[in-house]
């Protein structure tokens, strides 16, 4: 695991993605495999999107505009997953596992 102080960038800066990329590709992983999970459009969703990453949004507070980890952006970021809670996402990943919809 890696801080932002080690990589010297704090989210949303750019760097912090493209570093998660190089240190995966070391790994034997491309950018098309990583799902960027994440609570906040601001910090992590869209520039996981100007990175080409796909990206799971965990809206913990769809009835809140703001407040707390999540700034309100300019429209809803583009994400392919969303979901209320990492719960409801291992279990949406569990049913595809089984074959379910």
């Amino acid at each position: 695991m890696l801080t932002a102080d080690q990589i010297g960038s704090y989210k949303p800066e750019l760097r912090n993605f493209e570093y998660l990329v190089r240190r995966v590709a070391k790994l034997g992983f491309d950018r098309g495999q990583i799902l960027h999970t994440a609570q906040s459009p601001v910090r992590d969703l869209i520039p996981a999107g100007r990175c080409r990453l796909a990206a799971a949004w965990i809206e913990r507070r769809p009835e809140k505009d703001g407040g707390d980890a999540t700034v309100a952006a300019a429209g809803d970021p583009r994400c392919e997953f969303r979901f209320p809670s990492l719960v409801d996402m291992v279990k949406a990943h569990q049913e595809e596992l089984r074959g379910g919809a």
